[in-house]
C-alpha cells in the first residue's frame, strides 16, 4: 500500500468490481460529437483473467474513495518468433476527481518495480491524438525512479463497419462454418500467422476448445473457414461480446441527434436496425482472430464479406475489426461505410537503451478482446 497524503494506492480485486464499473460508466469517451463508454458488465475482470497468465490491479483512492484504476496483465505472446511472458498495461480509467493528480507517476512503484532493472519490454496502446496522455510519456521525476521508458513502435487501426448494405460475395472460395475435425488446420493457420507478429497471440488446440467452453456465445459456429480445392486457406473468428462487453451510447451532440433521426427514418427502408438512443448499446460483432494462406487479402475479404452479410441479416449495427496500420491484410477491411479509430502502440522498459533500440520487425498485434 502506497500513501501520498490524501492519495492512496492499493491492490484491488473483484471485490471492487461494482465501483470500477461505475467509474467506467461515469468516464465516457467523446469523439466527433458522440459520448460512449465500454460497458464491461457484469465482471470487468472476466476477459483479463481468461486472456492472461496473471493480473495486478492498482486502485487510486482520493480521500479513501476509489477514483481510478489500472491493470497490468502478464500475457504469453510472440516476440520475434519466441513465446515470452510480457506485461500488457491497460484498462487505465480515472474519474474527473482523479485527473491531474499524477496517478501515472504514483503507480510506477506499484507496477514497474519488477521491470525496472530488466532488459524486457511490455506494451500498451493510447488513442491517437490523446495529447494529454502523450505528454506523460518519458517524463521523469526523481521521486519516481521506476517510471519506465517508452517508444512508439506502430499503429493499430480499428474499423467499425456499418452493416447497411448486402455485399456481393466472391465465389472463388467456399465459405463454411468450422467443425471439430477442422481444429488442427485452424490452429496451424493462426499459429503460423501469429508467430510472425509482434505480440501475436499463442494459439493451441487446447486454448481454442477452452474458449468454446468459457466465452459466452462462442463455439465452433463462430469460426468461418475459406476453402479452395478442398484445402482450408483462411480462418476468421467472430464473436458477439455483448454478454461481457458492450459499446454503450451516453449522449449524441445536437448535430448527431438530427442525423440519427434522419438515418433511422431511412433505416426502415434499408432493413437496418435503428441507431441506439442514449443509454442503449450498439449491437456489435467483433473479429477476434484471422489468418489466410500466403497472407492473401482477397481470401480475408471473402471471409469478411460473408460475415458482414450473415450479421446484417441478424440485425447487427457494426462489425469491428483491427489490424496493424501498415499491414497489407488491412486492405481487406476497407469499406466505404466504416468509421476508423487509430491507436498508437508503445513498448516500455526499465532500460532506456532497451526501449530506444527495440525494432518492430513484424506487424504488431493487439488482442481485440482486451480493448
Amino acid at each position: 500500500m502506497k500513501h501520498q497524503g490524501i492519495f492512496e494506492l492499493k491492490e484491488i480485486d473483484k471485490r471492487w468490481n461494482e465501483q470500477m464499473l461505475s467509474i467506467v460508466r461515469d468516464s465516457p469517451i467523446e469523439s466527433n460529437g458522440l459520448k460512449i463508454f465500454f460497458d464491461r458488465h457484469p465482471d470487468i475482470f472476466f476477459l483479463p483473467s481468461i486472456m492472461s497468465e496473471k493480473i495486478r490491479c492498482c486502485g487510486f483512492f482520493v480521500k479513501n474513495k476509489l477514483e481510478g484504476f489500472a491493470m497490468m496483465l502478464g500475457r504469453k505472446v510472440f516476440i520475434h518468433g519466441d513465446i515470452i511472458l510480457v506485461p500488457y498495461f491497460g484498462y487505465l480509467v480515472l474519474s474527473q476527481n482523479a485527473r491531474g493528480k499524477g496517478f501515472l507517476y504514483k503507480m510506477s512503484d506499484f507496477f514497474f518495480d519488477e521491470y525496472s532493472h530488466q532488459a524486457s519490454v511490455g506494451y500498451f496502446i493510447v488513442m491517437h491524438g490523446n495529447i494529454a496522455a502523450k505528454k506523460l510519456l518519458n517524463r521523469f521525476h526523481p521521486k519516481y525512479p521506476r517510471m519506465p521508458y517508452s517508444k512508439l513502435i506502430g499503429y493499430w487501426k480499428v474499423h467499425n463497419r456499418l452493416l447497411i448494405f448486402k455485399l456481393r460475395e466472391n465465389s472463388k472460395y467456399r465459405v463454411r462454418k468450422a467443425q471439430l475435425p477442422d481444429t488442427g488446420r485452424i490452429v496451424q493457420l493462426l499459429q503460423d500467422e501469429n508467430r510472425n507478429r509482434l505480440f501475436g497471440s499463442v494459439v493451441t488446440r487446447e486454448a481454442m476448445i477452452h474458449y468454446t467452453k468459457v466465452l459466452p456465445g462462442f463455439n465452433l459456429e463462430n469460426i468461418y473457414l475459406a476453402e479452395q480445392e478442398d484445402e482450408i486457406v483462411g480462418v476468421c473468428c467472430v464473436w458477439d461480446m455483448s454478454a461481457v462487453k458492450t459499446n454503450r451510447v451516453v449522449e449524441y451532440s445536437r448535430k448527431l441527434k438530427i442525423l440519427r433521426f434522419a438515418f433511422n427514418a431511412l433505416a426502415v427502408l434499408l432493413r437496418y436496425p435503428p441507431l441506439p438512443s442514449a443509454g442503449e448499446p450498439f449491437r456489435d460483432v467483433t473479429i477476434t482472430d484471422y489468418a489466410v494462406k500466403n497472407r492473401d487479402p482477397a481470401i480475408l475479404k471473402t471471409l469478411l464479406d460473408r460475415i458482414h452479410n450473415d450479421y446484417r441479416r441478424k440485425k447487427y449495427h457494426t462489425m469491428i475489426l483491427g489490424h496493424a496500420l501498415n499491414d497489407p491484410l488491412g486492405r481487406a477491411a476497407n469499406h466505404f461505410f466504416s468509421v476508423p479509430v487509430i491507436s498508437d502502440i508503445h513498448i516500455f522498459s526499465g532500460f532506456k537503451e532497451t526501449a530506444e533500440d527495440f525494432e518492430c520487425k513484424e506487424y504488431p498485434w493487439i488482442e481485440m478482446r482486451l480493448i
